[in-house]
């Protein structure tokens, strides 16, 4: 064992008053601790049995196994020596150790504030459930409407004779359509390619893809958006002619809306509810701090020169 262990009781304690022992106070070596068993002095540290008795329970909290008094003390001795060994060489005073060490310090406190709390132990079914009911848009995907189009442009100014020929035509691909006994998922197929002016659709049979039916801003006027909401799957509208040219389109699929049960988003309800209880928690806590200490900001006197 290191030759700074000393001999236990009140002759250790007389002992270190006699020699002065640098980073001992008076308080520390008070008479009313001179029943405190001593088992060695670190620098300025002293280990004492509350010391064992605080290590013991660190180990046994943290599930490692009790080590013998002699192993114990010789790790606490071996800890003090480095960290005496720390502060001489300045890094006490280092503003990175620093500032971990006080944000340990607020960790452990908020730690010991949120253990307090039984609020945040567990939460409810209930609480849950009901927090479920309140954000069950939020688990709710809306339905949504497949469509294809045929799409002819045409100008306004043309004569309404004009206008005539582009219906007829729209109508002609769609007598053509049921000829080719094409199946609605495939919207209207190659005829899409020979009859429509829909650029972005009319290579891929006129489909434009899967629509969410809250959604108004899309590309298709809303006219023709309605109009193929309102069709069965598989029906096509009549010719639907607007400013910019003729329309018609196909329904070609439709999916209602979901809702995610309360089983499968349990645990998200749940970490979100602890974690509001927590930070409604530091924030008390933070308010709590601020009232128990003295605060005094002091402002900088300003150069007037």
């Amino acid at each position: 064992m290191s030759n700074i262990i000393f001999q236990t009781g009140v002759a250790i304690v007389l002992y270190i008053l006699a020699v002065g022992f640098s980073g001992c106070s008076e308080s520390q070596l008070s008479v009313k601790d001179s029943t405190v068993q001593v088992y060695a002095v670190v620098g300025s540290r002293m280990i004492t049995e509350v010391d064992l008795e605080r290590e013991y329970a660190r180990r046994e909290l943290l599930g490692l196994a009790k080590l013998a008094e002699e192993e114990t003390l010789e790790e606490l001795i071996e800890r003090a020596a480095l960290v005496e060994y720390a502060r001489d060489l300045g890094l006490g005073d280092d503003p990175v150790v620093a500032h971990r060490m006080d944000s340990l310090l607020i960790h452990a406190l908020r730690q010991r504030s949120q253990g307090s709390d039984p609020a945040l132990e567990q939460v409810s079914e209930e609480t849950v459930a009901a927090a479920y009911l309140e954000r069950l848009d939020n688990f709710t995907s809306p339905g949504a409407t497949r469509l294809a189009v045929l799409f002819i442009e045409v100008s306004n100014k043309l004569s309404h004779s004009q206008q005539n020929e582009a219906e007829e035509r729209l109508r002609e691909a769609v007598s053509l359509l049921e000829s080719e006994g094409l199946s609605a998922s495939q919207g209207f197929g190659r005829i899409a390619s020979e009859y429509s002016d829909e650029q972005l659709s009319r290579y891929r049979g006129g489909d434009v893809g899967w629509i969410p039916d809250p959604m108004t801003n899309h590309r298709l006027p809303s006219v023709v958006l309605e109009a193929g909401r309102g069709l069965d799957v598989g029906a096509t509208s009549d010719v639907i002619t607007l400013e910019n040219g003729c329309w018609i389109v196909m329904k070609t699929g439709s999916r209602p809306s979901t809702v995610r049960p309360l089983e499968s988003v349990d645990d998200l309800i749940r970490n979100e509810l602890i974690a509001r209880k927590q930070a409604e928690r530091q924030t008390a806590h933070l308010a709590d701090a601020l009232s128990a200490v003295t605060i005094q900001r002091i402002l900088a006197d300003s150069d007037d020169s």
